[in-house]
């Protein structure tokens, strides 16, 4: 995103989408396909923003994970 690089954004974010399929979340993977949208429009400043979303779902994610990991140790 920093770079301006639409290339680079695609692909970063059809991996980002691909990873978060891994774990099922529907959230992260439609914030990856927007990337993907964003990387081909060229706005960068909206990839911003939702950089700053994508940041906050991944904690939730993290923090579920964190959860369920510690229940599944009990």
């Amino acid at each position: 995103v920093e770079d301006k690089n639409p290339q680079a954004l695609f692909k970063a974010a059809h991996a980002f989408k691909g990873c978060a399929g891994n774990f099922h979340s529907q959230a992260l993977m439609r914030k990856g396909l927007e990337l993907e949208h964003i990387s081909e429009s060229g706005n960068f400043g909206q990839a911003h923003s939702l950089l700053g979303e994508l940041s906050k779902d991944l904690e939730a994610l993290k923090k579920e994970m964190k959860t369920f990991l510690q229940q599944k140790n009990s």
